[in-house]
């Protein structure tokens, strides 16, 4: 769930069914304060929703989750010791493990976002072709940050945090910076 409020910029309340994402929301302030969203800018203005113009998403509403790499064979959450992508429209979430089989789990879930909220029933099967659709698009952002991390790693970058070994020092701090503060996530 997203909310914004301010009275003078977002006249009246409005539940938007569409799918946003965190990086959505720069690009909205900012259009909002007409103030121009850099070309830059990874997000979409969501500003289209509260002045009631047309919305399009121009490219999939994706969310990602690397493998704890602390993460034990025994571990209660299996999924803590792979990477999972999320991908997310207005009807379906797909979720994609590359790896699933190492921790006896299913490589490609899908749910009906507006039929089974708490994604209780796998529908894969019965739906092979928004499946396949939505395997593409995982398959294509995959490609592109993999060449975005080649690119970072061939000017000198270090690698995501996600990716980074356990003994690097900014992984540390990250580590016990998030042990000590209250962290809380709903589902993707």
């Amino acid at each position: 769930m997203f909310v914004m409020w301010n009275p003078k910029l977002i006249p009246a309340p409005k539940r938007v069914n569409e799918p946003v994402q965190l990086i959505d929301v720069m690009p909205t302030v900012l259009d909002l304060l007409d103030l121009g969203i850099p070309d830059v800018a990874q997000g979409q203005s969501l500003a289209p929703f509260v002045k009631g113009r047309p919305f399009q998403r121009r490219s999939p509403v994706i969310t990602s989750r690397f493998a704890h790499p602390e993460a034990k064979l025994t571990a209660a959450v299996p999924e803590s010791r792979i990477d999972s992508v999320a991908l997310l429209d207005a009807n379906w979430k797909l979720i994609y493990r590359q790896e699933a089989k190492r921790v006896a789990m299913n490589r490609i879930e899908l749910y009906g976002r507006r039929g089974d909220r708490g994604e209780t029933r796998n529908i894969a099967e019965q739906h092979p072709a928004e499946v396949g659709r939505m395997v593409r698009q995982v398959s294509h952002w995959m490609d592109a940050q993999a060449k975005i991390r080649h690119a970072l790693e061939a000017a000198g970058e270090p690698r995501p945090i996600g990716e980074r070994s356990r003994n690097c020092e900014v992984w540390d701090t990250s580590v016990e910076r998030s042990r000590s503060t209250a962290v809380s996530s709903g589902p993707l």
